[in-house]
C-alpha cells in the first residue's frame, strides 16, 4: 500500500466515523465497534473481488452439468477471501439508507458469516469421525485383507471406498466407477496436498483439500449419488483425510503397519 493509498483510507475511516456520529444514536465510545466491523468488512470485500478473479478461471467443469460449478466457501478460503452474503458485504452497508441502524446491521452482517462458515459442522460429525477412525485401526488386518478381496491397492484407497459406499447399493459398473473414484480421489490428495508439511494448520490448504475432494467426487455415478449425496461425502470423506493423514507423508497407516 502506496503513501496515496494510505491517506485515502484514512480520509475514508474518518469519514465513516463522522458518519456514524452524525446519523446514529450511539455515543462517541459506542461507535468505534461498528466502525471496526466496517473496516474488517471493506478488508473482506476487497479480498473478496480480487479472488472471485481467481476462483472463476479455476473453476472445473461439472461433469454433472457440462458447466462450471458453483464457487464454495473453500474455493474462496483456498485464495485467503471468505465467500461473502450479500448483506455481509461492505458496499450494501454503505449503501444503506440513513434510516437504517448501522450498528444492528453490521452486526447482522457478522452472524451472515458466521453462520455461513459453521453450517454443516457439527460436535456429532466430528465425534463419529473419530469413532470410525478407532475402529478402522483396531480391524486394520482385516482391512488389509478385504483391500485384496475389492481389487483396490491397499487399506487406505478402500477406506475412502467405504465412505462413499456407505447407504447406497452398488453393483456392476457403478461399482468399479466409485472404486475408481476412491483411488484417484486419494492419489490426488497425496500427489498434491497431503505431502505438504502441517497441512492442517492452514486455512487455504484444507479449504483446497475440500476443494479437491468435491471436484473429484462430482465423477460418483450421477444415477445413485445426487448433488446433496455428493456435498455430504465430501463432508466425510475431508474429517477422514483430516484425523488420518498429519502431512509430510505421515499418516495412521505408517503408524499401525
Amino acid at each position: 500500500m502506496n503513501q496515496e493509498e494510505i491517506n485515502s483510507l484514512e480520509k475514508e475511516l474518518w469519514d465513516a466515523a463522522n458518519d456514524l456520529r452524525a446519523n446514529s444514536k450511539l455515543t462517541a465510545g459506542e461507535y468505534k465497534d461498528p466502525l471496526l466491523g466496517l473496516v474488517l468488512l471493506r478488508f473482506a470485500q476487497n479480498r473478496y473481488e480480487d479472488a472471485k478473479i481467481q476462483v472463476e478461471k479455476k473453476l472445473p467443469i461439472n461433469p454433472r452439468t457440462g458447466f462450471k460449478r458453483d464457487a464454495t466457501n473453500d474455493d474462496y478460503a483456498a485464495e485467503g477471501a471468505i465467500k461473502l452474503p450479500e448483506k455481509a458485504k461492505y458496499d450494501y452497508l454503505a449503501a444503506l439508507p440513513e434510516s437504517e441502524n448501522i450498528a444492528d446491521a453490521i452486526n447482522n452482517a457478522m452472524k451472515l458469516i458466521e453462520a455461513e462458515y459453521n453450517a454443516g459442522k457439527t460436535l456429532e460429525n466430528t465425534i463419529k469421525a473419530f469413532d470410525d477412525l478407532n475402529e478402522f485401526i483396531q480391524e486394520l488386518t482385516v482391512e488389509e485383507q478385504r483391500a485384496v478381496r475389492e481389487n483396490l491397492e491397499n487399506q487406505e484407497s478402500l477406506a475412502i471406498f467405504d465412505l462413499l459406499r456407505e447407504g447406497k447399493k452398488l453393483e456392476g459398473k457403478e461399482l468399479k466407477q466409485v472404486k475408481k473414484v476412491a483411488k484417484e480421489t486419494l492419489d490426488k490428495l497425496k500427489t498434491e496436498k497431503l505431502k505438504i508439511e502441517r497441512w492442517r494448520e492452514s486455512r487455504q490448504i484444507t479449504a483446497q483439500v475440500k476443494g479437491l475432494i468435491y471436484d473429484n467426487l462430482l465423477w460418483l455415478p450421477q444415477d445413485i449419488y445426487t448433488d446433496e449425496d455428493v456435498s455430504t461425502k465430501t463432508i466425510t470423506v475431508y474429517q477422514h483425510i483430516y484425523s488420518s493423514y498429519y502431512g509430510g507423508g505421515k499418516s495412521i497407516y505408517q503408524q499401525a503397519s
